[in-house]
């Protein structure tokens, strides 16, 4: 699989990497610890299926990844510990729109400067 990775926080702080890969068409996005999407650029939002930039607000996994059906909600408890990564390839599911989707998902844990895996960041693209 893949060899355990861990981001530092401070990459979540970058504007010009969200836009970055805003402009490539690659969705990037964070998980908080109890589970809810904490950020999230347009092109996640539009793969996700939201209609907006705001419409992915307060969203809990589990009910993004029923909707995907990735498993990402059912790996996320191990994703927070930092025990793996999460890594699917050519997903085939539908999004929030109706939208059939061939997508990759890769997700991996993000410690804080205090070491703790308080967050996930995750890139997804169709």
């Amino acid at each position: 699989m893949f060899e355990q990775k861990q981001a530092n926080a401070t990459l979540l702080n970058l504007p010009d990497l969200w836009e970055g890969l805003n402009c490539l068409d690659v969705g990037l996005f964070t998980i908080d610890q109890d589970g809810y999407l904490k950020q999230c650029n347009s092109s996640a939002a539009r793969v996700f299926g939201f209609d907006d930039e705001t419409g992915w607000q307060e969203r809990h996994i589990t009910s993004v990844d029923r909707m995907l059906s990735t498993g990402l909600a059912d790996s996320f408890a191990e994703l927070r510990s930092g025990s793996k990564t999460f890594a699917r390839k050519g997903v085939k599911c539908t999004n929030a729109c109706g939208d059939f989707l061939d997508l990759d998902l890769f997700c991996i844990p993000v410690h804080s400067d205090n070491g703790h895996n308080d967050t996930a960041m995750g890139v997804i693209r169709p």
